[in-house]
């Protein structure tokens, strides 16, 4: 059966996980770790994508993030393409370390915030990495402690996650703590809720059979919308001259330096429209404008602040 592509819901909750290759230890030593969590909040910074929770096991991880748009998929190419090149040079090997590339599961956050905060923490006695309970508070490798209060990175997001456990953070962590401790013997894999709801019969999404329908069709929505404009011929230079004429810059000059003037408005805004609109991928762009993926990544981000706070009118 071939492999569905995953689905990402802008805004919404999404669980993330990636495995070694044939169950291989991608985690050998603490200087990997600590290598894997640099790379993380390199590019969750990199993407403005909000990190919950994570856990990092030998040979798996978990994360909870909420990526403002779509570029989940690209963000976890390069998070997991740095890291692959870095073990392989570390360890004398070559070929893949991942097996699948990941696994992203949208979630419903009113339903399951919580929830998979817990199953993420739990990982290691699972796992079987810690033995009990009082031990994972020792444990290094999670956002655990971050919760219980050592905060260690500051693209981790523990005390608005805690803040999900009660209105002040006594008694959040107290109710924090009492639900982990009640999730030991929960195993979620029969629950379903990390594989997704067996309602709606499709494990990419978690939730209602409401929400699941609807981050489908949105999904869908989003695919149809691009393929169309495909269609009609719309591709990264159309897109460049309405947004040219809109902001009334000559086409070529959206590829020159500068950042705090109608020009570099008009190329973030393009970058943005390229990415939300055609699924144009950071190289394609990149390739148009002469930027880095990374320049493009955070134009387009720039793009997408301006036409929240400043909706425009520009059909392509």
């Amino acid at each position: 059966m071939p492999r569905r592509r995953r689905i990402e819901v802008p805004g919404e909750l999404h669980h993330v996980m990636a495995r070694g290759l044939d169950g291989m230890d991608i985690f050998r030593s603490d200087k990997d770790r600590n290598h894997f969590l640099h790379l993380l909040g390199k590019y969750l910074q990199m993407f403005d994508i909000r990190c919950y929770a994570w856990a990092l096991m030998p040979n798996h991880y978990h994360f909870l993030v909420r990526p403002p748009g779509r570029d989940l998929g690209i963000m976890m190419r390069r998070l997991n393409g740095s890291y692959a090149r870095y073990f392989n040079k570390t360890c004398g090997r070559r070929g893949y370390v991942f097996m699948d590339r990941y696994k992203s599961v949208a979630t419903q956050d009113l339903m399951y915030f919580r929830e998979l905060i817990r199953y993420i923490h739990l990982n290691p006695m699972r796992a079987r990495v810690v033995k009990k309970l009082t031990s994972l508070a020792s444990y290094r490798w999670s956002s655990h402690r971050d919760y219980l209060g050592q905060p260690r990175h500051s693209w981790c997001l523990a005390g608005e996650g805690l803040r999900r456990f009660g209105r002040n953070r006594s008694d959040a962590l107290r109710a924090y703590q009492q639900f982990i401790g009640e999730g030991i013997d929960i195993n979620h894999e029969e629950t379903g809720f990390v594989a997704g709801d067996s309602r709606a019969d499709d494990e990419r999404v978690s939730g209602d059979p409401q929400f699941v329908r609807k981050a489908l069709e949105q999904d869908r929505s989003a695919r149809a919308r691009r393929a169309a404009l495909r269609a009609r011929g719309v591709d990264i230079q159309s897109v460049a001259l309405k947004v040219s004429s809109y902001y009334k810059v000559e086409p070529q000059a959206l590829k020159n330096a500068g950042r705090h003037n109608a020009r570099s408005q008009a190329r973030a805004v393009m970058c943005c429209l390229c990415r939300t609109e055609l699924g144009s991928t950071l190289r394609e762009i990149g390739e148009f404008l002469d930027l880095t993926e990374t320049g493009v990544a955070l134009a387009a981000r720039r793009g997408a602040d301006h036409t929240r706070q400043h909706p425009l009118n520009i059909k392509i």
